[in-house]
């Protein structure tokens, strides 16, 4: 004699487990799967839910805006041109400059001072340095003579000063260090 109805899997395991007092225990693993719309490939860029999405190898993140900064501050472990690991104080600074060690730098500026090329290497960093420089300087002296200070005393009045800075000797004090720049360019 048999039974007629077949008990699938998860009904046997059920009865197992009301017969040995389990009456809490799980009988399914169930995982919960969200299935996309779209297909996407590797690199693709798409937005979704309000995010902007990508595929890299092979796992779906999000496109953060300051990806590129993120990357651009990233420092490797080693060098990628000795291998060595990057440890030192200077590394740090040298790598976001020259994508390499200190140590490297210096045996780079050691072959090219030999061979006499070192100020041509040199000439266009110190140049762009300089150009930042100065952009920053005039920036900030621009600023500070176009903004009003507020300030609160101690006993809580509210002091206003106006710039009082003579636009004119401001500019003339600007092309002045525009001068110097160029003379130290040369």
């Amino acid at each position: 004699m048999s039974l007629k109805k077949e008990f699938t899997e998860e009904q046997i395991r059920r009865m197992r487990n009301l017969y040995t007092g389990k009456y809490g225990d799980k009988v399914t693993n169930q995982i919960e799967t969200k299935t996309y719309k779209d297909k996407h490939l590797e690199g693709d860029i798409w937005e979704e839910d309000g995010s902007v999405w990508t595929i890299k190898d092979g796992i779906r993140e999000t496109v953060n805006p300051y990806d590129e900064i993120y990357k651009s501050l990233m420092i490797p472990l080693t060098c990628p041109k000795c291998n060595t690991i990057m440890n030192k104080r200077l590394d740090k600074v040298y790598y976001p400059i020259y994508e390499n060690c200190f140590n490297c730098e210096v045996d780079k500026r050691d072959e090219l001072e030999k061979e006499g090329k070192l100020e041509e290497y040199l000439k266009p960093k110190k140049d762009d340095f300089l150009d930042k420089s100065f952009e920053e300087f005039e920036s900030f002296i621009r600023d500070k003579v176009a903004t009003e200070i507020n300030d609160a005393a101690e006993n809580g009045d509210e002091q206003n000063y106006e710039g009082g800075y003579d636009l004119d000797a401001v500019e003339e004090y600007i092309q002045k260090a525009r001068l110097f720049k160029e003379k130290q360019k040369e």
